[in-house]
């Protein structure tokens, strides 16, 4: 019974990764071509989309982007 809790916690774990691994990749996309001030609010935004993506508040990446997506567009340092 441990063992499977053990390979369970590793799935998710592994889960994490991908997801938190694909934010990243776009933060940067994001920040290309961007003033200093707008790649710092990317920044945190991504930090607190992470957090949500990790605690399960995203059904899937797609909805994951379009919220990272948004937040950028409508920060004042970003437009």
């Amino acid at each position: 019974m441990a063992e499977v809790q053990c390979l369970l916690f590793a799935a998710r774990y592994r889960q994490t990764l991908m997801e938190t691994g694909f934010l990243d990749r776009l933060a940067n996309q994001l920040k290309a071509n961007k003033s200093a001030a707008c790649r710092r609010a990317i920044q945190r935004i991504l930090v607190r989309i992470k957090e949500h993506c990790e605690s399960g508040q995203y059904k899937n990446t797609t909805d994951a982007e379009n919220e990272f997506r948004r937040l950028v567009e409508s920060d004042l340092a970003c437009k």
